[in-house]
C-alpha cells in the first residue's frame, strides 16, 4: 500500500498508511509484551512442570523483553523506507540495533551484571534503537510532507 501511494504520489496516504501500521503493530506487540509480563508463568508451563525453571524463565524473559512492545516501530519504519525506495535509509535501521547496540552490550553488560546483563542487553538495545529509528522516521515524515506540499494530518 505504502509502495503504490508513493509510487503515484499520494504522499499523505503514504503517511497515513505507515502510522496506521505502526500503531496496529504497537497494539499487537503490547499485547504479547503484556502476556510476557504479567503472565509469563503460564506461557513456560505450557512446556515444563520443572518450577525451578519456571522461576527462571519468568526472571529471564521479564528482562530480556522488557521493550518488546517496541519491535512494531523498529519493524514497520524500516520497511517505511524500504517502501518508498529508500534502502540504504532501511538498512541502516536495522543495523543500529543489532551492530550499534545489542552486540557491544552483550559484550559490556555481562562484565557488570553476570548473565542478567546478557538478558537486559536485547532490552537495552530495543529502547536505544528505537529511539534513534523515530528520530530518523519522523524526519522521513518531514521530508515526505516537504515533498507531498502537506503539512500535519
Amino acid at each position: 500500500i505504502i509502495s503504490y501511494n508513493y509510487g503515484a504520489g499520494k504522499y499523505r496516504r503514504v503517511k497515513q498508511a505507515t502510522v496506521i501500521s505502526i500503531a496496529s503493530g504497537t497494539i499487537i506487540t503490547t499485547i504479547s509484551w503484556a502476556l510476557m509480563m504479567f503472565i509469563p508463568e503460564y506461557i513456560f508451563r505450557i512446556f515444563t512442570s520443572d518450577e525451578a525453571l519456571i522461576s527462571y524463565g519468568v526472571h529471564a524473559i521479564r528482562i530480556y523483553r522488557a521493550f518488546a512492545m517496541l519491535m512494531a516501530v523498529q519493524t514497520l519504519c524500516a520497511m517505511f523506507f524500504s517502501s518508498i525506495g529508500e534502502s540504504k535509509t532501511a538498512t541502516i535501521m536495522s543495523v543500529i540495533r543489532q551492530g550499534v547496540f545489542l552486540i557491544p552490550a552483550y559484550y559490556i553488560l555481562p562484565v557488570f551484571f553476570g548473565l542478567d546483563g546478557v538478558l537486559v542487553a536485547m532490552s537495552i538495545s530495543d529502547l536505544f534503537s528505537t529511539i534513534i529509528i523515530l528520530i530518523i522516521y519522523i524526519a522521513g515524515l518531514k521530508r515526505l510532507e516537504r515533498k507531498g506540499g502537506y503539512s500535519h494530518g
